[in-house]
């Protein structure tokens, strides 16, 4: 099956007397991995800035030559959720082959269920809040920007840990139940400089920290903390029962 996108964006900006800014962004977005019903979803955005350099107390600052304070606020969504798209409709695998009599013929089999089809997926989703402020002294020869970021994503798709063997079946499909918390900061130093020679040179320094936690895994429950992936970053190593015990053996 193709998989079929749509969308559609408006965009308002505003700017007045150059020292504040507004902008709002809707993006309405569908897609055909989804069911009927949970194929659209709606996607906004605002940011607001105030360049305080352009007020009447900094403009004639000899020191500071800019500063601008900003934040924003939005959302955005994902659908492509793994290497199998459809996860609404239902999916078939090859069975067992037939036996005929006293032969078996592995050439011929049938067909069986496969995974289970989930209508309720849909986007997974990203809320991101930002605050930042930029500022040039000397001259603009200098530069000095922080910037502040928190993200939450939502919905992610993950298969659930704790379900009821029913039905024959062993498996789930995947549902929007993962939860991931990102959140970090940006500096940015820079200096650059025009000499009356006509040569130029510019050098910046940038120093990022980031940090996520798994805040909903829908994991299988576990006889101690440590085996759990809820509350750790991603990827984080996790030591076994088998390795933990092992290792007060060996001391």
């Amino acid at each position: 099956m193709p998989h079929i996108y749509q969308g559609l964006i408006g965009r308002v900006n505003y700017d007045y007397d150059n020292k504040y800014l507004l902008e709002i962004n809707m993006g309405y977005n569908g897609s055909n991995r989804f069911a009927k019903g949970r194929q659209y979803q709606l996607f906004p955005s605002v940011s607001a800035g105030w360049i305080i350099s352009n007020e009447k107390f900094l403009s004639e600052s000899n020191v500071l030559n800019f500063l601008k304070l900003r934040g924003s606020f939005g959302q955005v969504g994902n659908d492509k959720l793994g290497g199998f798209s459809y996860y609404y409709r239902y999916t078939y695998v090859n069975g067992a082959s037939y036996s005929f009599g006293e032969t078996n013929n592995p050439d011929i089999v049938g067909l069986q269920e496969g995974r289970l089809p989930s209508i309720s997926i849909g986007w997974e989703m990203a809320t991101k809040y930002n605050v930042a402020f930029e500022t040039r002294w000397l001259k603009s020869r200098l530069s000095f920007n922080v910037d502040l970021f928190k993200e939450r994503r939502t919905d992610i798709l993950a298969e659930p840990g704790k379900f009821l063997l029913v039905a024959g079946i062993n498996s789930l499909a995947p549902e929007n139940i993962g939860v991931v918390n990102n959140k970090g900061y940006d500096l940015e130093l820079g200096w650059q400089e025009q000499l009356s020679s006509g040569f130029s040179y510019f050098a910046k320094a940038i120093y990022s920290n980031a940090k996520n936690t798994i805040a909903e895994r829908n994991e299988a429950n576990q006889p101690y903390d440590y085996l759990r992936e809820t509350g750790r970053s991603i990827g984080q190593f996790l030591v076994t029962s088998l390795t933990a015990s092992s290792s007060l053996t060996n001391k």
